[in-house]
């Protein structure tokens, strides 16, 4: 969706050109018509994020590594330069926990020893004490942050967006509110590039999937807010408000016994919503009959196996681990 205000618009199905012979991105076009394009720090080498096909609804994701600084970058430009009212939108699929280098999603930093602050603004999630989404904007000198109150899970998409107006920013997850706060500290740009998936200093990488990433000039009316929002689960297939993945909650033992032609019993649990599925496989992946319930039974069993519980809603399909029967 192309906003006025848009500055950056860049999605892994459109734009994307990748070098001969191989899925590593040489080149990701801006879709706002500011020619704010997206360039390989490094062309033809492992700075490059890799395009992975077929993964999140049918489309594709643009894959960053943290640990080789995978990145793609623009030069400055006016549109990016934003010191006033602002708002970040990503679709993102954080691989592994973040750390301290693992969850950078774009950044505009100073120079010099203000490489690692923000001019005007950078937007990463970080785990530890506590683990946050952390938005920050400055100059290069001073600067300010907002942290979330909540975090994205690992290893599926999110909606994350954060959205500043006046002195207060607000942080979203999934379209809920998470976390609000006030930065007044002043805001100016740099004149340096903007960096997807790796802060100017390189401190700070990304390791896992940027699907879409839309940055805005403006802040948004609570009806164009929930527009957009409403355009990236729909697209990307995604959880939004109460929704949710599903989860196994109570994974079942790792082994069990049980005597010729008694009753086996194994428990487990998920969550989810919309609600899951129950279906239990055995390890040749045959569905058994009848088991469509979080907890297994099986009466008269006569011989030993291993089996697994299959958990399924709108949004994803998750494995248990395998209990085997002895």
């Amino acid at each position: 969706m192309l906003f006025r205000s848009t500055a950056l618009w860049i999605k892994s199905d459109t734009g994307v050109t990748t070098d001969v012979g191989t899925n590593t991105v040489e080149q990701w076009n801006d879709l706002s018509g500011n020619g704010n394009t997206l360039s390989a720090l490094v062309p033809n080498s492992s700075y490059e994020p890799k395009l992975a096909t077929n993964v999140l609804n049918g489309k594709p994701v643009i894959r960053f590594a943290g640990t080789n600084y995978t990145c793609m970058s623009a030069v400055s430009s006016t549109s990016l330069a934003i010191t006033g009212d602002m708002a970040i939108f990503a679709v993102v699929n954080f691989a592994i926990p973040p750390g301290n280098t693992n969850g950078e999603i774009v950044s505009k930093n100073g120079t010099g020893t203000g490489a690692n602050k923000p001019a005007p603004y950078d937007y990463y999630y970080v785990t530890g004490s506590p683990s946050q989404v952390r938005f920050y904007r400055g100059d290069g000198t001073s600067f300010g942050q907002v942290n979330s109150t909540g975090v994205p899970s690992i290893g599926v998409p999110h909606l994350l967006d954060v959205m500043m107006q006046g002195t207060t920013a607000t942080h979203r997850l999934d379209g809920i509110t998470n976390g609000s706060g006030t930065i007044s500290a002043t805001i100016g740009d740099a004149g340096q590039p903007l960096y997807i998936g790796v802060r100017g200093d390189g401190a700070n990488r990304l390791t896992g999937d940027i699907s879409e990433l839309i940055i805005l000039g403006s802040a948004l009316s609570t009806n164009d807010l929930a527009s957009l929002e409403n355009y990236l689960v729909t697209k990307n297939a995604l959880p939004i408000g109460s929704q949710s993945y599903p989860v196994i909650t109570l994974q079942p033992v790792a082994s069990t016994s049980v005597d010729a032609n008694a009753t086996l019993t194994v428990v487990a649990a998920a969550t989810g919503n919309p609600a899951v599925a129950y279906q239990w496989y055995d390890t040749n992946k045959v569905a058994v009959t009848g088991q469509t319930n979080a907890t297994l039974v099986i009466s008269n069993i006569a011989v030993s196996d291993s089996y697994y519980l299959n958990v399924t809603n709108l949004f994803r399909s998750v494995n248990s681990t395998v209990v085997a029967v002895r």
